[in-house]
């Protein structure tokens, strides 16, 4: 394409990771092999992948069920999983689907918070669709000081009607 190669038509994909409201993720394989798999989909080094796995698997609380198959996990994990997958290649960018659809309130605290930290401490530019606009105050809460591209701005905030782009 373009007279490209195929490894040169895939890099700008590899800045970005998605997560679907239905998770894609591989019912057969345990958390572990799912990771692993993800990891060489997007090229990670062979050598660099078990330290990324231990890594991501720490940050996202799955070091306990590292050995488990996804559909016995609870809902809450298995979205901590499935966002795991879409940042196991440390995107520059991250498309979330209704990421919180049918989370109790306690994981999707603690999936926001995941968010926050993304934003924050990788500097990985969020994209959310979401209906659920209950507790968007909360999520509101949760993204205005992370999204700020410099002092005083933000992308956007606020729900569907009072986004905005400007001075916060």
């Amino acid at each position: 394409m373009d007279n490209r190669s195929i490894p040169e038509i895939s890099k700008p994909a590899r800045r970005v990771g998605y997560m679907s409201q239905a998770f894609s993720l591989y019912s057969e394989l345990t958390v572990r092999q799912n990771l692993e798999l993800h990891a060489r989909l997007f090229h990670i080094p062979d050598a660099e992948i078990p330290g990324r796995i231990a890594e991501i698997s720490q940050r996202f609380m799955l070091e306990e069920v590292e050995d488990t198959l996804p559909a016995s996990l609870p809902l809450g994990i298995r979205q901590r999983l499935s966002l795991a997958v879409a940042v196991i290649h440390r995107p520059e960018m991250l498309i979330l689907d209704e990421p919180t659809s049918g989370v109790d309130p306690v994981a999707r605290d603690m999936f926001w918070q995941l968010m926050v930290d993304l934003a924050r401490q990788d500097r990985v530019t969020i994209f959310i669709s979401t209906h659920f606009m209950n507790g968007s105050g909360t999520l509101r809460s949760h993204f205005a000081d992370a999204c700020r591209k410099s002092p005083g701005q933000r992308y956007a905030a606020g729900t569907g009607r009072t986004a905005r782009f400007g001075h916060a």
